[in-house]
């Protein structure tokens, strides 16, 4: 079961109890109150917030005038934002920023979290499959998202396909193709060539087609930024600073959780 059923709950499902989880997206809004979303958080109890960027899938990229914004003032925001979750782990308050905990797990760790989109070939469609009510099989949530509005070029096939099939669509091999940081120029030349990649459905959804020069997408320009932060961020810590960093590092194995977009 995917939703509530009506007038009953989920003792009534035989669900375990779950933790739950509220997953920011930062839109136009969000711009000029970084500080006040993060202590929203801390005030719900909240032990973890990701700071994610507008995405350009679906309902956000129909309303990028509305919702949208340049990139860098999603830098701003985010400086912003982890300034503050700083402050509160200062207070003692144990408060993880998800995107951090992603970057430094990749420039502090051995032992990576397997996130989807920084894999190189990617994960999706390896990492993972996504079964859609539609019938149709894909290889990530923001592929289904974009069959959503119009575009299903990466459908990797019918539900009930084999696995075999699936791993070896077309589709599948162009996502791999595209996502080899050795097979493209721009990633050989890149100092972050080893922790990053490319991420073909990204680029799908910004240009309409897979094969795009990394560097001119927004999934590489953003994580430039946050390599390029979270390296300064490194160098300069203190010893407590440090500590929280290899802390936020470390691969997090959570339960399973119900998000909610806020």
């Amino acid at each position: 079961m995917n939703a509530p059923l009506r007038e009953s709950n989920w003792r009534e499902t035989g669900w375990e109890r779950s933790a739950v989880a509220a997953l920011m997206t930062t839109t136009k809004a969000s711009l000029a109150h970084p500080e006040a979303i993060v202590d929203e958080y801390v005030k719900l109890g909240f032990q973890e917030i990701f700071v994610r960027p507008l995405s350009s899938y679906g309902f956000a990229k129909r309303n990028q005038l509305l919702l949208g914004y340049k990139p860098t003032q999603f830098y701003d925001f985010y400086r912003r934002a982890l300034d503050r979750v700083f402050y509160w782990n200062k207070q003692g308050i144990a408060l993880r920023e998800v995107y951090a905990s992603i970057i430094l797990n990749k420039i502090l760790s051995p032992f990576d979290s397997g996130y989807v989109d920084l894999q190189s070939p990617t994960g999706a469609g390896q990492s993972v499959l996504v079964y859609n009510y539609d019938g149709f099989v894909y290889p990530s949530d923001e592929a289904r998202m974009l069959a959503e509005s119009g575009d299903s070029s990466l459908r990797l096939g019918p539900i009930g396909a084999t696995l075999a099939s699936l791993k070896h669509s077309d589709v599948q091999q162009m996502l791999i193709a595209s996502s080899q940081v050795e097979l493209m120029s721009d990633c050989r030349n890149c100092a972050y060539q080893t922790f990053c990649a490319p991420n073909p459905v990204d680029a799908q959804a910004q240009f309409g087609k897979m094969d795009v020069s990394p560097h001119l997408t927004e999934h590489c320009q953003r994580h430039q930024w946050l390599f390029d932060y979270f390296f300064s961020a490194v160098r300069e810590a203190d010893t407590d600073r440090l500590d929280l960093f290899h802390s936020w590092a470390r691969p997090v194995i959570a339960t399973e959780a119900i998000q909610c977009d806020v």
